[in-house]
């Protein structure tokens, strides 16, 4: 898996970027910006979407991302992590498998609602015709993955399960088809320490008003 780094020195902070990650760019900017703040950023390109050889596969990047930031446990006391869409589950899932080793956990618009089979297909199979530069290999089985993984590991489950001693904050998207405010307000209840929580005045890919809308998320790391 290829991984950008931003910054030299200080606080290890993993930005883990949504599904496809084509609309914001894998967010390279915001990685960018933060390691202005005294960190060192790392962002995974998961194969398959364009940025980096391979075909996608939800659970092999999902195995892909938990090595890595294992990799990066076993040089560092603590990990910030920075997940946005399928990479703010991601994110959810590396936290709750590490208690008290992720300082600060920053999710954008957070992966909360898995289609079902059906309405996962349609959205694959629209999503490979328009971005030919992306490599799915067969939608619909990449659709079986992510429909099972939903079903599988439930976000509420894994928000539930992370320490008391991670700072979580959540920036939710207000205009979001694909993450609706009610499903995140009700992740916040899920947490045994109440998070941080805004709605943001941007949409899912936080394109609208980006500029400030990623200073809303480098708030949350300063």
């Amino acid at each position: 898996m290829k991984v950008l780094e931003y910054g030299s020195e200080g606080q290890a902070t993993l930005f883990l970027h949504g599904f496809p990650g084509v609309r914001s760019k894998q967010n390279k900017d915001l990685a960018e910006k933060a390691s202005r703040l005294g960190r060192r950023c790392y962002v995974p390109l998961y194969a398959g979407l364009g940025q980096a050889e391979g075909e996608f596969s939800f659970l092999k990047c999902r195995a892909q991302v938990q090595m890595f930031f294992g990799e990066l446990l076993s040089k560092n006391e603590s990990v910030e992590i920075v997940g946005h869409s399928w990479g703010g589950y991601l994110a959810l899932g590396l936290t709750a498998g590490a208690p008290a080793r992720v300082g600060r956990l920053v999710l954008m618009s957070p992966l909360l609602h898995f289609f079902t089979l059906d309405l996962a297909q349609q959205a694959f199979r629209l999503t490979a015709r328009e971005n030919a530069n992306l490599s799915l290999g067969v939608t619909d089985e990449l659709a079986r993955e992510f429909h099972a993984l939903g079903n599988k590991d439930r976000a509420e489950d894994l928000a539930r399960s992370i320490s008391s001693e991670t700072q979580v904050s959540i920036f939710q998207a207000a205009t979001d088809d694909t993450t609706p405010v009610s499903y995140a307000e009700n992740l916040v209840n899920q947490f045994r320490v109440r998070p941080r929580y805004e709605l943001v005045a941007t949409d899912h890919s936080f394109l609208v008003n980006r500029e400030v809308a990623l200073e809303r998320v480098l708030s949350a790391l300063t």
